[in-house]
């Protein structure tokens, strides 16, 4: 299609460009023709070819003008969505300051309360305060562009240190003595035996726990001002017997 009407349009400027031409090659011009025709429109002139031909030129290369402008004017483009720093998924402890960054936008608009960005919602200016917990939408809006989708960071509360094992876990032969630590300052550690996931209710490490062959320790540190840490989880296999084979059958004797 945009091929077809630009073929068309060119041939409407080439025929018009010859018809003027030749009129003029008659002591006549454009502006004489259409001059001519409001003085006699229907008088000795109703009858002159060039004069129609040209008219009917020029308004079919006006519409092809205004349907060109129309059908070839570029869609509006997308922005691309704002970018936070910190970035998304990024851990803090404490009340912090942020950036938002996009560029060539007239403006970002942000919420801080879970609702969608729009053109009400707040201005960014130069940093946006959010607090461990907090989920910051934005959006980037251009004149003469479409608004880009909304980005979105959440600031979760930062974890505990995750515990450790010493020895670590792998295959025992015999009961071992396990200590569990945590580079966490302050934290305690709450650790069960019996597979189940260790909470504040769980029992509190305070020394060394001894483990039997099969025993899986399960450790999760805890701090004020943190989240839970990430759940440690050592299992202590039973060793298996070395140098010990399975039994082979032989075939059955009639």
């Amino acid at each position: 299609m945009e091929l077809l009407l630009a073929i068309l349009f060119l041939l409407i400027c080439i025929l018009l460009i010859i018809v003027v031409l030749l009129q003029k090659g008659k002591g006549q011009g454009l502006s004489g023709a259409l001059g001519g025709m409001g003085q006699s429109a229907f008088g000795t002139r109703v009858g002159d070819v060039f004069t129609w031909i040209t008219i009917v030129l020029a308004g079919v290369f006006l519409l092809l003008a205004i349907v060109s402008t129309r059908y070839f004017h570029p869609a509006a483009q997308t922005l691309d969505p704002p970018i936070f720093q910190p970035a998304d998924g990024t851990e803090i402890i404490k009340q912090t300051y942020i950036q938002i960054r996009a560029r060539e936008v007239d403006e970002i608009r942000y919420t801080n309360d879970g609702s969608e960005p729009d053109r009400g919602s707040f201005k960014y200016y130069s940093g946006v305060r959010v607090k461990p917990g907090d989920v910051i939408k934005a959006r980037a809006y251009r004149s003469g562009w479409i608004p880009s989708d909304v980005a979105v960071a959440a600031y979760p509360l930062a974890r505990a240190a995750k515990p450790e094992f010493n020895p670590a876990p792998g295959e025992i032969k015999k009961p071992v003595k396990v200590t569990i630590t945590t580079s966490e300052a302050d934290a305690t550690i709450y650790y069960t035996l019996d597979g189940s996931e260790p909470t504040e209710e769980s029992a509190v490490y305070a020394a060394v726990i001894e483990v039997k062959p099969g025993m899986t320790v399960k450790a999760r540190a805890f701090r004020q001002g943190r989240r839970g840490s990430e759940v440690a989880v050592g299992e202590y296999l039973s060793e298996k017997p070395s140098g010990t084979s399975l039994p082979t059958t032989g075939p059955v004797a009639p």
